[in-house]
């Protein structure tokens, strides 16, 4: 008999806010999801792979050891939380390719400048790939992917019939936590909706 699998999208702005309490709103989403999961099963983790926010403490979470994903839930008083040792947890990390350009992507803008920016920190430490420029839209192709599809039409504007479901990465519910509407992050659930994806978004303004 085949072993029971979910899978977890996460989606997150990269400026959601630091510090114990910001990150605990996402890691006790995921613990919680953890503790619900069936029993020896295996859990998905699957994010954009971003250096900074809910991609990033995602990977964290995935990363720890056992006993201290849901160390934090356990009360003074109640029963023992269970560790779930018998959850296989899986990363799945899926980075934006900052090198390439999309076709839909134009050479030079509306107001004549070009497509592509430099690339911050570069060459000591860049921070979009590892080339003097970047393809700002990088993100945004990558984002349906998260959500477990390919996109080949227009930019945002998320139409059915130009999506394509990746093989073996069907998505069980998306967790999304955005700040200030930031674009990324919505239009990865505006993917989800589109495609009939579950989702939960937690916002916050700042």
């Amino acid at each position: 008999m085949s072993r029971p699998w979910r899978r977890l999208a996460i989606a997150g702005s990269v400026g959601w806010p630091q510090g114990p309490a910001w990150h605990a709103v996402v890691t006790d989403e995921l613990s919680d999801y953890l503790l619900r999961m069936p029993e020896n099963s295996t859990l998905y983790v699957r994010h954009g792979d971003a250096d900074e926010g809910p991609d990033a403490i995602a990977h964290r979470w995935a990363s720890s050891p056992r006993s201290a994903l849901v160390a934090h839930m356990q009360g003074q008083a109640g029963p023992a939380i269970p560790n779930r040792a018998d959850v296989e947890i899986i990363e799945e990390r899926l980075p934006a390719d900052w090198a390439a350009c999309n076709p839909h992507c134009k050479e030079f803008k509306a107001d004549g400048s070009p497509h592509r920016r430099p690339n911050p920190g570069y060459p000591d430490h860049p921070r979009r790939g590892h080339l003097p420029d970047y393809c700002p839209s990088a993100g945004h192709w990558r984002n349906p992917n998260v959500v477990g599809y390919l996109y080949d039409g227009p930019p945002n504007r998320c139409e059915r019939k130009h999506y394509t479901p990746i093989p073996d990465a069907r998505v069980s519910l998306l967790m999304a936590w955005n700040y200030n509407n930031s674009p990324g992050t919505s239009a990865t659930v505006r993917h989800a909706i589109t495609m009939g994806v579950p989702y939960r978004v937690w916002g916050a303004f700042g």
